[in-house]
């Protein structure tokens, strides 16, 4: 998880410029039945569910990413968890679908600021 950062910029160091939120990247490596097949990857925080957006594939292993608002660090934190649903689609046979719980303890300390809104600059 990336968190936005503000920067001085231009030639006189007033111009500030920021990312537009919280990047979150999964990386997953295939199996041998998941190469090639159509798939669909959700990451849900509480209620909210966001489509990742596919990467690179190379030698088996995807990397995907999402972009979202500053508060989605806010959120996993409060969520206590992010789960991951991938949904397979193949051409022949039916579809199957897996989920990845992932837990966002100690999220908070790693990200060694405090969760707050800097937009007052």
């Amino acid at each position: 998880m990336l968190k936005a950062i503000i920067q001085a910029r231009g030639p006189d160091g007033s111009e500030y410029r920021t990312t537009p939120g919280t990047s979150l990247a999964h990386q997953r490596e295939l199996a041998s039945n998941e190469i090639g097949v159509p798939a669909r990857i959700f990451m849900q925080v509480g209620n909210q569910r966001f489509g990742l957006e596919y990467g690179s594939l190379r030698e088996g292993a995807q990397q995907l990413a999402v972009i979202a608002d500053r508060d989605l660090a806010s959120r996993v934190v409060a969520a206590g968890r992010i789960m991951i649903i991938e949904r397979f689609f193949p051409q022949k046979g039916s579809w199957w679908s897996r989920e990845l719980k992932v837990s966002a303890a100690g999220l908070e300390q790693a990200l060694h600021t405090s969760l707050k809104d800097c937009s007052a600059r």
